[in-house]
């Protein structure tokens, strides 16, 4: 797999795409990111698949 997008999502998230060129398989995975100060949002950067 290969990051091929990073959007913008919810606050303090980013919505991150992957695919496949051999396989044609995308997914996408809503990323915690670090807030203007610089601290995490969650200490354990999870991700949920959507």
């Amino acid at each position: 797999m290969q990051l091929v997008a990073i959007e913008p999502g919810l606050p303090h998230f980013e919505l991150r795409s992957y695919g496949c060129p051999q396989c044609g398989t995308n997914e996408r995975f809503l990323m915690s990111i670090a807030t203007a100060a610089g601290a995490s949002i969650n200490s354990n950067r999870g991700s949920i698949a959507v």
